[in-house]
């Protein structure tokens, strides 16, 4: 199954997008050439994707640099997520 991403991933839509590919069986590709912006929900669950086996394509290097951790350790928590932790 392929999976093209565009715009921006926020939790909810990545929620639903893990679920979706979760039910689905077989070998899986994520294009993130269109995806322009997430947040650190949305990006760990991608990483949880590809930890698992899904092959990303297309990433930009922002999104690249997001996957891999490179900038949410230099970023203070918001108070949102300060309440969730």
């Amino acid at each position: 199954m392929s999976v093209r991403i565009a715009g921006r991933l926020d939790e909810p839509a990545a929620r639903e997008l893990l679920e979706l590919c979760r039910r689905r069986p077989g070998r899986l590709t994520l294009d993130l050439e269109e995806l322009v912006s997430l947040d650190r929900a949305a990006a760990e669950m991608l990483k949880d994707l590809r930890d698992a086996g899904a092959r990303i394509e297309g990433a930009t290097p922002y999104v690249r640099m997001l996957l891999n951790g490179g900038m949410w350790e230099t970023l203070p928590a918001t108070d949102l997520e300060r309440e969730d932790e």
